[in-house]
């Protein structure tokens, strides 16, 4: 399923990632799409990502409950990474796919 998402004035088409077989695999395996990958709850245990077998960078945006944007980090192939701070949302995006588009506690319309 396809959700809209607003990020400043561009709309992002994202696969909805809810359970735990799609948020397992995300953009794995998946070229140039979007994923918003939600968890049951705010963790940052629970939102950590990884790249492993991706073939491209990713963008990736950790939102909170309010989803408001807590974290920014372009991840490389085979990475891993843990948010900072509790997130519930993770927007994974292809690398560059937004220029300039938000800062921290940056509100995202979903």
């Amino acid at each position: 399923m396809l959700i809209p998402i607003k990020v400043n004035n561009q709309i992002i088409q994202a696969k909805l990632c809810n359970n735990i077989l799609t948020r397992a695999l995300g953009l794995l395996f998946s070229y140039k799409k979007s994923a918003l990958l939600v968890s049951s709850k705010e963790s940052r245990l629970k939102t950590s990502i990884h790249t492993f077998f991706m073939l491209n960078s990713i963008d990736v945006i950790w939102l909170d409950k309010d989803k408001r944007i807590i974290e920014i980090k372009t991840l490389k192939p085979f990475r891993h990474h843990t948010p900072k701070s509790k997130a519930k949302y993770i927007l994974e995006i292809p690398s560059n796919t937004i220029n300039n588009i938000t800062k921290i506690d940056f509100k995202i319309n979903i």
